[in-house]
């Protein structure tokens, strides 16, 4: 005893030596530790609870989502089959979200394989080739644009021209009809209002001072400034801001005219010469107004176009060149990995659209009749509320409740074997979960989900008020990476592993963890690849 109490003693201050020298009683070698491989295999995750057999009852069915009713497949009365469809909202938006989360999933697998692969020659020339393609398709494009864009500016340029021209003669034509008649006041005369309008308009269309009211044609003739004078500058500088202004000037003149046009009263005791002149002056500089508004549309169009496509076959262009970058340099380990958690989250983000859609169908969680059904095409129904009401063909279901912990994992559906107590583990039962409470119930001050499951066959053994032990399968993968939970550590929110980098070294490596299954394997989402050795803390 005394040999004994001495070594203890020993040991006490050797450890309170190393205690107080700051020494770390962590292995230092990374040749202390023993390891685990990262390896792809199959992982079935489940919630295990008990529950209580009881006599079976109606059960009642409703949509996880509101929507429009687009079938109704049933009636009361009718026998149905577990899984047959009962009644369904339009589903369109989800399904076309559906395909465009699939193709992008199934784009980042195809990138994942290539990446994994690398290049080979011939995939080398063709990312080559189409390099070269895209960057022809850019130069044919960017040429067309131009010329496009050019055409359609002459045209705007030409009509500004013929506007001005004809915008011109109608102040020639107002000018006589206000020599002739509007020069004297009357009480059906305004001739101020004439005389300023029409000055305006010659000031704006041809450059003339603000005197020129009362002008006559062989004063306004040779003025050949203003709208006019831009447009004979675009003429001889057609540049596209030059034709910009000129057409833009060209509007607002034609107007100005127009509103001097409009300022003489047709009621006047005009000759019929003047007023047929007046209207067809009137009518072309409409026609006119109407055509230059849709030449400025049309350039805009022209340019909203060019840079659209440009765009596009820039971004081809773009694409191709990374494409072949990467294939002449290889994938990194780290980029395998980030694309890996690409095609995860893509995965994920298609996975979550199909169970939406999935809840846009109502179906028979079990063999039964039909006892109620309220659905009515066309009819909005708003989720969680009742449509379908469905008894058991089977005598008994058996009644549980699931924590909150674990309500997110189950769903309408799943299946579940179970164990009587009466009989031992020996004797599974297979059940369907059939139905959960929307409310929590609260149990010993905690928050549960009231839950019912329906027995596949009946049995002469399953009696009521046995008590029943159940294990869920709530989701089952095939192919991930797994590697046992005891690897894994936590730190903070974020959960990490420590691995084998192949220079005699150990280094934490941060990862995103999927499902955990009965057996103690963890799905690993991202962070590690197959083969990473990581040090098995268990042993």
């Amino acid at each position: 005893m005394k040999k004994f109490n001495a070594k203890l003693a020993v040991v006490l201050l050797l450890g309170l030596s190393l205690i107080t020298s700051g020494c770390s009683l962590w292995p230092s070698s990374k040749s202390n530790y023993d390891y685990v491989q990262v390896k792809k295999g199959d992982i079935s995750q489940k919630v295990s609870v008990t529950g209580q057999v009881k006599p079976a009852e109606s059960v009642d069915l409703a949509f996880g989502l509101g929507g429009k009713v687009r079938s109704v497949n049933v009636e009361v009365g009718q026998e149905v089959k577990a899984g047959q469809s009962l009644v369904s909202i339009d589903s369109s938006d989800l399904s076309a979200s559906y395909q465009q989360a699939k193709s992008a999933a199934d784009g980042a697998q195809a990138r994942l394989n290539e990446m994994k692969k690398g290049a080979r020659a011939e995939d080398l020339q063709l990312s080559q080739t189409q390099l070269s393609g895209a960057t022809t398709n850019l130069d044919n494009i960017k040429t067309k644009a131009t010329v496009d864009l050019k055409n359609v500016y002459e045209a705007a340029l030409n009509a500004a021209q013929r506007s001005t021209t004809m915008a011109k003669s109608a102040m020639l034509t107002l000018t006589d009809i206000q020599l002739n008649h509007f020069l004297t006041s009357s009480p059906d005369r305004d001739i101020d209002d004439i005389a300023n309008k029409k000055s305006f308009a010659l000031v704006t269309l041809l450059g003339a001072s603000g005197d020129s009211g009362k002008w006559t044609a062989a004063m306004i003739n040779p003025l050949t400034g203003g709208a006019f004078g831009q447009v004979q500058s675009a003429l001889n500088n057609p540049t596209q801001e030059n034709i910009d202004q000129a057409v833009n000037q060209t509007v607002m003149a034609l107007q100005k005219v127009k509103n001097v046009l409009d300022a003489v009263p047709i009621t006047y005791d005009l000759t019929a010469t003047d007023k047929t002149n007046l209207s067809a002056e009137k009518s072309n500089l409409t026609t006119e107004l109407i055509t230059l508004s849709a030449k400025q549309e049309a350039i805009r169009v022209q340019k909203a176009a060019n840079d659209s496509l440009i765009a596009t076959a820039q971004g081809a262009v773009d694409n191709a060149q990374s494409a072949l970058v990467l294939k002449q340099a290889g994938a990194s380990v780290e980029q395998i990995q980030a694309q890996e958690s690409v095609l995860k989250s893509a995965q994920a983000s298609a996975s979550a659209v199909a169970a939406q859609i999935a809840k846009t169908i109502i179906t028979a969680p079990m063999d039964g009749v039909i006892t109620k059904q309220d659905a009515k095409v066309g009819e909005i129904i708003s989720p969680t509320v009742p449509v379908v009401s469905l008894i058991s063909k089977t005598k008994y279901q058996i009644e549980t409740y699931i924590a909150e912990a674990d309500i997110a994992k189950v769903k309408v559906g799943d299946l579940a074997k179970v164990t009587l107590d009466a009989y031992g583990g020996s004797e599974i039962f297979d059940a369907t979960l059939i139905a959960i409470d929307p409310a929590e119930t609260i149990l010993n001050g905690s928050a549960v989900y009231k839950t019912k499951l329906q027995f596949s066959q009946d049995n002469e053994k399953i009696k009521s008020g046995l008590t029943a032990n159940i294990e869920i399968g709530t989701q089952n993968k095939t192919g991930v990476l797994i590697i046992p939970s005891q690897t894994i550590m936590t730190k903070g929110l974020e959960k990490f592993v420590m691995i084998d980098d192949g220079q005699g070294s150990l280094k934490q490596q941060k990862v995103e963890v999927g499902i955990t299954g009965q057996d103690g394997q963890t799905e690993i989402i991202s962070g590690l690849i197959e083969n990473d050795r990581v040090v098995n803390f268990g042993n």
